[in-house]
């Protein structure tokens, strides 16, 4: 029983707040947040780049086309 009311007194006293969560699962949270920004900011240069690839192959096919409609 001892042990039991020593580790509560220890996550108690390492606690943001009465009730709040500890520091390492706060600096969890926020590296979460982080990656979850690097990966929305990774999705949109994705689909930029998607993009521009369909643009440069639709570039290429008119330019192919109308350099053999020449001929």
């Amino acid at each position: 029983m001892a042990k039991i009311a020593k580790s509560k007194q220890s996550v108690g006293d390492t606690t943001l707040g009465a009730g709040e969560i500890i520091n390492d699962d706060f600096r969890d949270l926020l590296a979460g947040n982080r990656n979850l920004l690097q990966l929305q900011l990774l999705k949109e240069r994705g689909v930029a780049q998607a993009a521009l690839d369909r643009f440069s192959a639709g570039l290429l096919k008119l330019v192919t086309s109308a350099v053999f409609a020449l001929n």
